[in-house]
Formats: C-alpha cells, structure tokens, sequence
C-alpha cells in the first residue's frame, strides 16, 4: 500500500477511489458492529425468558 498521507501531493483519482474503498470498509464493520451487538442483545433476552 502506497503511503500517500505524508506526501503533500494533489488529490488524485486513486487517492479519492482509496479513502472511498477505506470508508466503505468502516462502514461495513460499523453495520457488522450493530447487527452482532443486536444477535447478542436477541440471545440474551431468549435466555432470560427460557430461565
């Protein structure tokens, strides 16, 4: 991976596809983040009405 932060260079194409591929990953564990945090939210209340 190019190190491209330290580099005061112009904003190029690749730049912009890059930091677009680096939020959709962040976005992507975000979601993950809430749906495994609901799944275990789910779990507990199962557990709690069964005891």
């Amino acid at each position: 991976m190019a190190d491209t932060h330290h580099t005061p260079a112009t904003v190029s194409p690749a730049m912009v596809q890059e930091h677009r591929a680096g939020w959709n990953c962040f976005t992507k564990a975000i979601v993950i983040t809430c749906v495994s945090m609901a799944g275990f939210l789910l779990a507990m209340l199962l557990v709690f009405k069964v005891f």
